[in-house]
This record gives structure tokens, sequence and C-alpha cells, in this order.
């Protein structure tokens, strides 16, 4: 027996067994996942086969049917419009265009992630390209992921449409765009999406004139001091950087002062806060909570600052309500600081740069006032206007809405900044009538 025993499973055997048990449950689940993505992909596109021959997807204009089933998603999936557009838009391509993929996928041989980019890298490609570029593409997944995959997949299209690479990039740059995603902590990302010259120039502009910024006293990482002469670029009027120019007779030139632009913000600031007597944060639009000590020093700093003061208990705003269909200039603001964003379901479009819709029509008895008023995205506006999406605002003053979609579905959506609830008490007040604070 005691020879036996020397072959027994040492601890180390058996912890090297549990981990690859281990290992071969998270592999289970990686093709459990890539499987339930091309189910996902094939319901996606019965559903958009069917809403096209469903009385659903009737709208009064052309384009609005493909609009309101957008909505009707993204709204059931708790999904940007945008985002299912792209989901929409891959479904078709991968049940018509690519069917190998949707199959590879299916199976576990490749990632959802690479299915997106082989999809993306194969749209505006000839059915014949597709199907070089899908029967080359296909195996190096297994081989390559992330960035090396992507490369690999644009490498390969470029070598079949590299006739027309000059027209391809005028099209894009069609699509450039500057966004905003807000972040933890009081910070914020800020993302350009525009031609690649344009984008490398922007960076390699910055980065010079930051490592011009040598003083010994200067603690700061070469990553912060980019981020400060970005912002000082377009924010400091007074901004002097050290020229990265360099004349070949008289040598470096003379600092140059960058003009930038002045903010224009709209913060809302509870009224203890700002004398002093609470920590409770302001609130920027565009972007959400923030010191009462940021507050205070963009009231300095910026031109067009507005401040709307809170009620310290009951967080109640005052509106600006009146008897006509033309919104005053202070219900704009208080309208746009109340939503922060577009009101339809899931939309961060910026409120500023929507429109203010009567959710009432005026010409149906709706009032010009805070209850029957909320900022609708153009998109948005035309969609409640002409599909069979159909919103209701809350009566009691704090700005709820719902949405009911044309299949029936409800969803709310809430304001920035929440009024009291039971402001409005006297349920048979007229939508004409001044608001009872």
């Amino acid at each position: 027996m005691e020879e036996f025993d020397d072959l027994d499973t040492t601890p180390e055997d058996e912890s090297r067994q549990h981990l690859n048990r281990l290992a071969d449950r998270l592999l289970d689940t990686k093709r459990a996942e890539a499987a339930a993505a091309a189910d996902r992909y094939k319901v996606v596109d019965q559903f958009r086969r069917e809403w096209e021959s469903s009385s659903a997807s009737k709208a009064s204009l052309a384009g609005m049917r493909v609009r309101a089933m957008r909505a009707e998603l993204a709204a059931a999936l708790g999904l940007s419009e945008r985002t299912i557009e792209s989901l929409i838009g891959r479904a078709k391509a991968l049940t018509t265009d690519l069917p190998s993929t949707l199959i590879a996928l299916q199976r576990g041989q490749v990632s959802d992630r690479q299915v997106q980019v082989i999809v993306d890298e194969a749209a505006g490609l000839t059915p014949d390209e597709t199907a070089v570029f899908e029967a080359a593409i296909l195996p190096e997944a297994t081989a390559l992921s992330g960035p090396k995959f992507a490369r690999k997949a644009r490498t390969l299209r470029e070598h079949l449409r590299a006739v027309d690479l000059t027209q391809r990039h005028a099209t894009a740059a069609e699509f450039r765009d500057l966004g905003l995603a807000g972040q933890r902590d009081g910070m914020a990302d800020l993302l350009l999406h525009g031609p690649a010259q344009h984008s490398v120039a922007i960076y390699s502009r910055v980065d010079q004139i930051a490592r011009t910024l040598t003083d010994p006293e200067d603690n700061r990482t070469l990553a912060q001091k980019r981020a400060d002469v970005f912002i000082a670029l377009l924010l400091d009027p007074g901004a002097v950087f050290p020229s990265t120019d360099t004349d070949a007779e008289k040598g470096p030139r003379q600092p140059v002062l960058h003009r930038g632009v002045r903010p224009n913000v709209n913060v809302t600031v509870p009224a203890l806060s700002i004398l002093g007597k609470s920590d409770e944060p302001a609130n920027l639009e565009g972007y959400g909570p923030i010191s009462v000590d940021t507050a205070r020093e963009l009231a300095g700093a910026a031109t067009g600052f507005h401040r709307i003061l809170t009620h310290p208990e009951t967080g109640v705003i005052l509106s600006f309500g009146r008897d006509k269909y033309e919104v005053p200039a202070e219900l704009k603001r208080f309208l746009r600081a109340r939503d922060e964003t577009c009101r339809f379901v899931g939309c961060n479009r910026p409120a500023v740069a929507s429109d203010l819709d009567h959710t009432v029509a005026w010409e149906d008895g709706g009032g010009t006032n805070v209850w029957n008023l909320g900022c609708l995205c153009k998109g948005h506006h035309r969609l409640k206007h002409n599909t069979a999406w159909v919103v209701t605002q809350a009566r009691d003053g704090t700005g709820d809405y719902t949405w009911t979609s044309p299949l029936g579905r409800d969803y709310t959506t809430k304001p920035a900044i929440r009024i009291g609830a039971g402001v409005i008490t006297q349920t048979a007040w007229l939508d004409n009538d001044p608001p009872p604070f």
C-alpha cells in the first residue's frame, strides 16, 4: 500500500486541476455569451422584418417608421437609439451578407466584439469583396484579439478597396462629432471623432507645448500637463506658452499668446450651499453634481452665468408661466436646467440643443407652463408628432414623463432636477392657470 501512496495526488496537483476546471467554465461562459449574441442578432433582424410589415410601423412621415422601431427597441432594452441602430445594422448584415460569421459566432469561434469589427469593416464592400474578406478574416479570430484583430481586419479591407480610400475618407468625415461623457468625482471625458490628420495634429500640438513646460518646481506629470494645456488653449484667453517652432537663424521663437473662449454655463445651486451653510452639491448643466466651490469659481469666470436657486427644504424651483404660446426666456432657462437632456427614453442630447415642446399641443388646449412643457431633441420631437408614440406629463409639477410605445409599453423618464412632489395639489386647475407657487 505504501508504494501506491506515492502515486496519490499532491495538493499542488489538486490546485492545478481545480484551476483548470475554473478555466474551462470560463471558456464555456465565453461560448455561451457568443451563442446568446448570435441569437440576439437573429431575433433583432426578425423583429425588424416583422415590424416593417406590421401596423405598428405606420408613420405619417417617410423615414419615421425606422425611427419608431429604434425607439421601441431602445426603450425596451435600456439602450441608446444609436446603439440600437448599430445593433439593427449588424443583425441585418450578418443574416444577409455575412452568414459564415454568424455561424462562427453561434459556435463560439468568434466573439461578439470581433463580429462587430468584421461587420464594420465589411460595410461598403461589394458582395464578391465581402466573401473574400470574410473568408480571409475569420481564421484570424482564433489567433488575434482586440486591437490586433481590428488592425488586421482594417488592413484586409483597405487592400480590397484601396482605389477609393479618398472618397471613403470624405464620406466618413461627414460623421465628425464632439461628445461629452460624464465620469465620477467631478470629471468628464471630451471625445473628438474627426479626421485623423486633425486629431493627430491637435494631439501633437498639445503634446509639444506640454513638453516645453520644464520648470523644475513643476511636479505635474506629462499627462497632466497635456490636459492642462488643452484646457488652457480653449478656455483661458490669456494663456501664454513657449512656441514649439524654431527659426533656423534666430533659434526658438518668442512665446505665443493663444486666445480662447469664455465658458457660458448653467449651474443650479442650493440656496444654503451658496451661503456656506450646507454641503449639498451644485448641479452643472450637461454633467451633474459639482462642488459648491467649483460653482463659485464658475460664477466668477463665466460671462454667461445664470444661477437658479432652489428652495432649501423642498428643492422647488420657481417657474415663470404666462398665458401665451411663446415661452419666456426665464421659463426656458428653468426648463433646460430642470430637464438637462431630451426627455425621451434614454436620450442624452443636451436640453440646450433641444426644442421646447408642449406636451399637450397649444392648439389642443395645452398651456405654456411648467407642467406642460419639456425639452425634446428635434428627432424625438418629430417622433412624438409623426408616429404612434404618445407622451403624458405628470400634473403634480414633478416633471415626470410617461411615454407609451406603439406596442403599448410604458416608460417613465424623470427630470435631472427633481421638483418637490405634490407642488401642484389641485388637479382641477386648467392648463392655462398659473402654478400655485
